[in-house]
C-alpha cells in the first residue's frame, strides 16, 4: 500500500474502531483501577511506523531510558524501511515489524504485533497523527500508554492514558523528551548521544585509505513529503554553484525505492558537472554502509532526509550542507555544538507545510525548494504567490 492508501485505512479504520473503543476503555479504566505509577518494571514498547529520521530524533529520550532502565525489555513495533534506523540506535531489545505493503499482511502482522505489546509496562505511541496507532496502543492493554495531542487529534482522549500536548511550532525531540522525562530519565547531552552512536556503530574516525568518497549527496527522503526533494536540475545547478570547476568523486546514496530515480539522477549529473566523477550507489548499501561512507567524506550534500539525521550523530564528521523548504530545520535539529554544518533555510509564508497539513498547499511545486537553484524565484518569498484554495490551482501573481 502507498501512502494514500495507508492514509486512507487509518482514517476510515482508525475512525470506527475509535468509536467502539472509547467507551469500553472509560469502563475498564473506571473498573480495573489500574496502577499508573510512573515507571518501567519490565517492559516497555515504542511505535514509529514512518519516518526513521524522525525516529533518530527520539534518539536521547530513547538512549536516557535505556539508560534509567537497563535490564528491562525494550520492543520497537515499526515497519521494514524504518528497522535499518532503529538497529543504528542501538536502544531496542526486539524489533517488531508491522507489514505495511498490502491489506491482510497488514492486518496479521499487527495483530501479531499487538501480542508482543501486550499489557507491557509502558507504550509510547510516536506517530503523532495516526488513528490506527491510537487503537494500536489501546489494545495493547498496556498499563500506560503515553501519546501526544493537538488540537486535530483529539480522537486519543479517554484511549490513551497519558497525553503530552504536542507542539508543531517546537523542536520535535523536546516534545519526545517529555516521555522520558516523566518515567524518570535524565536526558542525556548530545557528546554522550553522540559517542554512544558511534561506538555502537563502530564509525571511528576513518583513515585516509578508507575514505573513498570526497563528497557523498543525499538526495531523497521518505515517501512522508516528497516536496522535501530536488529535481535533477535543481541538483546540478546547486552542486555547480557549491563545488565550481573542481574535480570530486561525488558517492550518491539512497534506499531501494529511490533506484529508478537516481539512475536518472546520477545521468543527468554526470552530462551537466562532467569534471565531477558521480558514483551511484543508490539501493547498494546498507543503512550501515552509508553511515560509514558519510563519516569518511569530507562534504555532505542533503535535505531534510534520514541519513542528515545520521550525519548529525557523528559528532565532529564531515561538512554537513543541507536544503530546507517544507519543513522547518528549527523544528528538527537540536543545536549541536560540535557539528560542521550549514543549514540552509529562505522560509516562506506558506513553509513550514510538510507535517503540519496533508496537502501542501502548492500542490507539490515545491517554490520554497526551487528559489535555491533559481534566483528569480526568490520573490515569492516575499508574497508573489497566490493559494485561493485547497481546490485551486497556485497562480503567480
Amino acid at each position: 500500500m502507498n501512502i494514500e492508501k495507508l492514509r486512507k485505512l487509518d482514517f476510515l479504520l482508525g475512525s470506527v474502531m475509535i468509536v467502539l473503543l472509547r467507551p469500553a476503555s472509560i469502563l475498564l479504566g473506571t473498573i480495573l483501577r489500574r496502577n499508573h505509577d510512573m515507571v518501567i518494571r519490565k517492559h516497555l514498547v515504542v511505535l514509529k511506523i514512518k519516518g526513521g529520521g524522525s525516529l533518530l530524533l527520539a534518539m536521547p529520550a530513547m538512549l536516557s531510558l535505556r539508560k534509567k532502565y537497563p535490564d528491562k525489555r525494550f520492543t520497537l513495533v515499526t515497519s521494514a524501511e524504518v528497522k535499518p534506523f532503529a538497529e543504528l540506535m542501538g536502544v531496542f531489545d526486539e524489533i517488531v515489524l508491522v507489514d505495511t505493503t498490502r491489506f491482510f499482511a497488514f492486518f496479521f502482522s499487527t495483530i501479531a504485533a499487538i501480542r508482543k505489546s501486550f499489557r507491557a509496562d509502558g507504550f509510547i505511541n510516536f506517530e503523532i497523527h495516526s488513528k490506527l496507532t491510537t487503537v494500536f496502543s489501546s489494545l495493547s492493554c498496556a498499563r500506560n500508554r503515553f501519546g501526544f495531542y493537538h488540537e486535530t487529534n483529539s480522537w486519543q482522549r479517554d484511549v490513551i492514558t497519558h497525553l503530552f500536548f504536542y507542539n508543531i511550532t517546537s523542536p520535535v525531540y523536546i516534545n519526545y523528551n517529555q516521555v522520558a522525562l516523566v518515567l524518570g530519565a535524565n536526558i542525556l547531552n548530545y557528546r554522550e548521544v553522540s559517542d554512544f552512536f558511534l561506538q555502537h556503530n563502530a564509525l571511528g574516525k576513518p583513515s585516509a585509505q578508507d575514505a573513498p568518497a570526497q563528497i557523498v549527496l543525499a538526495p531523497f527522503c521518505s515517501d512522508l513529503g516528497k516536496e522535501r526533494e530536488f529535481t535533477p536540475e535543481q541538483w546540478a545547478e546547486i552542486l555547480k554553484a557549491e563545488l565550481g570547476d573542481q574535480n570530486s568523486t561525488v558517492v550518491i546514496l539512497g534506499g531501494k525505492g529511490d533506484v529508478s530515480r537516481a539512475g536518472a539522477l546520477a545521468s543527468h549529473l554526470t552530462k551537466s558537472n562532467p569534471k565531477l566523477n558521480f558514483i551511484n550507489l543508490v539501493g547498494k548499501t546498507t543503512l550501515h554502509e552509508s553511515a560509514i561512507l558519510i563519516k569518511s567524506a569530507n562534504v555532505f550534500f542533503t535535505i531534510d532526509s534520514g541519513l542528515n539525521h545520521i550525519a548529525r550523530l557523528m559528532g565532529e564528521g564531515p561538512q554537513i550542507v543541507s536544503y530546507w523548504g517544507p519543513t522547518d530545520p528549527s523544528t528538527r535539529l537540536a543545536p549541536f555544538p560540535t557539528i560542521n554544518e550549514t543549514v540552509v533555510y529562505k522560509k516562506m509564508f506558506c513553509s513550514p507545510c510538510v507535517h503540519v497539513v496533508a496537502t501542501p498547499p502548492c500542490k507539490g511545486n515545491n517554490i520554497c525548494m526551487q528559489q535555491y537553484a533559481k534566483a528569480d524565484l526568490n520573490q515569492y518569498s516575499t508574497g508573489g504567490w497566490l493559494i485561493i484554495s485547497n481546490s485551486a490551482t497556485p497562480k503567480n501573481v
